[in-house]
């Protein structure tokens, strides 16, 4: 009977635990065609520290209220494209960059502008090509904006065995893992039903690639070798990487060549002060007191830009200066600070104003700004 009590209050505990967590179960559903989608009217409330964010997503499945549809002829539309970085779960939707850079560009071109946040956690190139594709094309964006993320490497490296292509290798769907196996077999019941034994497996599984495994730059698909090839000297991860950045070619010419990117570093790309946890760092595989130099990874994702023809907005140095004057990142996470979405607004701002990307706004026409939520808004469907 003691070790039946001891059992049910672990369980409990395990429950407790994982409910003041963060988690994106709540937030997210399975897709057919790309991994997984953002629930459509969906309302959560998540604590952050002594504060409570709330995140609000329309019937299309992105954060924010419903774009008029279709879009009006006098709105500049800019689509954010990228993973929980730009969807920033845990960032109040007013201190959000998309937010920060719709007020912005606005005031700067005279003209209304509509920023939507597209964001889905765990997304790369190639899911958001497919979400592109599938889902989005319909928003009739003037400017498509990627912000391409670190991770997106491993996140694409372990997506690929899912993915269902043509005869000429053009992706066309990838299924949720979830939705292809079907029924559960009775182990994935037992965790289902009984948190503990879900936590227990998770963290011997951790335990187990920490410590028996090959080494996680080995293992591009890994949590703890995501970012192994941020190191100087890199894995030998070529294959990999022109993979995770050939889906940017094609959502270019799925988006009529109205596509830029935006390069998003790593906390440890800025600073030794950011995200510095150790719960955190052991988790990732990043070495305490680790900053990573080298300019590779900035290199690659620059010259295949070149290569296509796409805009890009390599945002490390902007970062690297103003690390030294607040914190960009949040502690326990790699993911933006209210102050690093003020800053990625800014930069993002300053590069969409340039004349060489002129072609996506018209020049100012002396009208009065008006934000475009102002317009009447599509029903839920």
């Amino acid at each position: 009977m003691l070790l039946v009590i001891l059992l049910c209050v672990l369980e409990v505990g395990v429950r407790l635990f994982e409910s003041s967590a963060e988690s994106d179960d709540s937030l997210v559903r399975p897709s057919w065609t790309s991994g997984q989608t953002l629930r459509r009217l969906a309302r959560l409330k998540t604590v952050v520290g002594d504060r409570t964010v709330a995140l609000q997503t329309n019937s299309l499945g992105l954060r924010g209220e419903e774009p008029v549809m279709p879009k009006p002829a006098d709105v500049l539309r800019v689509v954010c494209l990228g993973d929980e970085r730009v969807l920033a779960a845990r960032v109040p939707r007013e201190q959000t960059f998309c937010h920060r850079l719709q007020q912005t560009l606005q005031k700067r071109t005279g003209r209304r502008v509509e920023v939507i946040n597209a964001g889905v956690p765990g997304d790369c190139p190639l899911l958001t090509l497919l979400r592109v594709r599938h889902d989005l094309l319909a928003l009739d964006a003037d400017l498509w904006l990627l912000t391409f993320d670190m991770t997106d490497v491993s996140d694409d490296y372990r997506l690929r065995p899912r993915l269902i292509a043509d005869r000429n290798g053009r992706p066309l769907a990838c299924p949720h893992p979830s939705l292809i196996n079907g029924q559960p077999n009775r182990w994935q019941q037992l965790c289902e039903r009984f948190r503990l034994i879900d936590w227990g497996s998770r963290e011997l599984g951790r335990l187990w690639t920490q410590t028996l495994v090959e080494s996680p730059s080995a293992d591009p698909g890994s949590l703890q070798g995501q970012y192994a090839w941020l190191s100087d000297p890199q894995p030998n991860w070529a294959m990999h990487i022109r993979q995770a950045l050939d889906p940017i070619a094609r959502l270019r010419v799925l988006c009529g060549g109205r596509l830029a990117v935006a390069v998003c570093p790593a906390p440890w790309q800025v600073g030794r002060s950011e995200t510095r946890q150790s719960e955190v760092l052991a988790r990732l595989g990043i070495p305490r007191d680790s900053m990573f130099t080298s300019d590779a990874p900035f290199r690659v994702v620059g010259e295949f830009a070149r290569r296509n023809g796409i805009p890009l907005f390599e945002l490390s140095e902007g970062f690297r200066g103003a690390a030294e004057q607040v914190t960009l990142f949040q502690s326990d996470r790699a993911e933006l600070s209210p102050a690093g979405h003020e800053l990625m607004a800014r930069l993002l701002a300053d590069q969409l104003s340039g004349e060489e990307l002129a072609w996506w706004a018209e020049p100012d026409d002396g009208s009065a700004v008006r934000p475009a939520a102002a317009e009447r808004r599509v029903g839920p469907r």
